[in-house]
């Protein structure tokens, strides 16, 4: 009875903690720009990852060389797939090296993939000492494609204003996702300190604004509640902006926390 027992239980573990050498090498493919500095990646896994918690690490490098993480991608949305794509705001513009490996809750990491290379044409200069904001304990990426729709949504209000689209910038993403970290940590929606954290970075412009949400589970969702708000409303529609930032977060409950700048 006892063997049974530790043989059930050694089985279990074994379902429960996939050993690094188990972990697939993931192949990046067909690396495509999409808008602005965001690309889209396949990404083809020789084995079906089986843990819940593994997340797919996109890896940046722009000599080819020295890589850093630039995005940690939840797997359960892909569970037990083999197949399919990501999509990635590149930190900069020209020469850039991606590659992925897996990781695991408990910090280990599978064997790096093979490498794509994009390059995006130079049209401003981004500070390189600005490192992507990590999330802390607690707090989740909102599904991949929910920034881009949200920006697809406010970009067709402003169309049918008449207004120019927004160009999705660096700089003010990473401003929107310190602020929507803020909020989800501290539970409190609030613009409280929103100007000072743009400023930090070293943005020039004259006009800046800012619009935070919470709870909304879709881009087009939280862009169709701004749009019923008229202060909101102007934030997006304001004819002499020509970028914005976009960052939805997931806090422990669920809950998708929403932040969007706008600059001239």
């Amino acid at each position: 009875m006892r063997i049974r027992s530790y043989v059930l239980l050694l089985f279990l573990s074994l379902l429960i903690e996939v050993p690094v050498a188990a972990l697939p090498r993931p192949a990046l493919q067909n690396a495509s720009l999409t808008e602005n500095n965001r690309v889209r990646l396949g990404v083809l896994l020789r084995r079906k990852v089986r843990n819940r918690k593994a997340r797919l690490l996109i890896l940046h490098s722009t000599d080819g060389t020295q890589f850093s993480t630039i995005k940690k991608i939840p797997l359960k949305r892909f569970y037990k797939k083999r197949r399919f794509s990501v999509n990635v705001l590149l930190p900069r513009k020209g020469q850039s090296y991606l590659r992925s490996r897996i990781s695991l809750p408990n910090g280990k990491v599978g064997p790096v993939g093979s490498s794509q290379s994009v390059f995006i044409e130079e049209e401003e200069v981004v500070d390189e000492t600005v490192i992507w904001p990590k999330l802390p304990a607690g707090l989740s990426e909102c599904p991949i494609e929910y920034e881009s729709d949200a920006l697809r949504a406010v970009n067709r209000r402003r169309e049918a204003a008449g207004a120019a689209p927004l160009k999705e910038d660096f700089l003010l993403t990473v401003a929107a996702r310190n602020h929507t970290m803020k909020m989800a940590r501290k539970q409190k929606l609030s613009h409280e300190g929103w100007f000072d954290e743009v400023l930090s970075l070293g943005l020039a412009a004259s006009h800046y604004s800012q619009n935070i949400a919470h709870t909304f589970r879709t881009g087009e969702g939280v862009v169709t509640a701004w749009m019923q708000s008229p202060s909101h409303a102007e934030n997006i529609l304001h004819p002499k902006d020509v970028r914005t930032g976009i960052s939805c977060i997931a806090d422990a409950k669920g809950n998708f926390w929403w932040s969007q700048n706008f600059s001239n």
